[in-house]
């Protein structure tokens, strides 16, 4: 956790407290409050209206939404997710409040056409002629960010290094809190400046 002015903040889990009671919490400790982390039933009108008045009312200028297990057998799951979160964020961009997808570990393991989830929910168009009969709409949106979380993408066997290369613009916020990581995936990141 970083200090208010120091370049960072803190975020948080759902609706734990009132608004107000948050706020007070961060101004407390001197913190600033990042964002609130939801599930994504929690930006679906017209639940979305009330999650945009939390986020007023507690200072918060961006959502991170997460967990969502979709089918692997079906991309048009996945695609509800990228319309429902593409709506909030055009809404929520509005409103000043950014929106961001957070990723677990599944959505490196599960593929479509080859390619793991995270980097189909990213690609700008699909290059496979089934899905792109089945997906009209595009992935996410540009105004969608990413929050890579960096324990999540090597628990799902992937190197977090090559994302956050990949998508330079997309990631201004980066989860590297520890987790029960057992590959040795992690001893081969590239390591920066050396």
């Amino acid at each position: 956790m970083n200090q208010r002015g120091k370049g960072g903040g803190v975020p948080f889990l759902g609706f734990l407290w009132d608004a107000s009671e948050l706020k007070t919490i961060c101004d407390d400790a001197g913190l600033e409050l990042l964002a609130v982390q939801l599930y994504p039933h929690n930006i679906v009108e017209p639940q979305l209206a009330k999650t945009i008045r939390f986020c007023k009312e507690c200072g918060c200028r961006r959502i991170n939404v997460a967990w969502y297990k979709g089918s692997e057998e079906n991309p048009n799951d996945w695609q509800l997710l990228i319309n429902v979160i593409n709506h909030a964020a055009e809404v929520c961009a509005r409103e000043g409040i950014a929106v961001a997808y957070h990723n677990h570990d599944h959505e490196f393991r599960m593929r479509f056409d080859g390619k793991c989830v995270w980097e189909w929910l990213w690609e700008s168009s699909p290059e496979n002629e089934l899905l792109s009969q089945i997906t009209a709409v595009p992935r996410f949106s540009p105004i969608v960010m990413q929050e890579l979380d960096c324990g999540n993408c090597v628990l799902g066997g992937d190197d977090p290094v090559c994302w956050l290369d990949r998508y330079p613009r997309r990631n201004p916020i980066k989860v590297s809190a520890r987790s029960d990581i057992t590959s040795t995936r992690v001893t081969k990141w590239p390591r920066r400046g050396k």
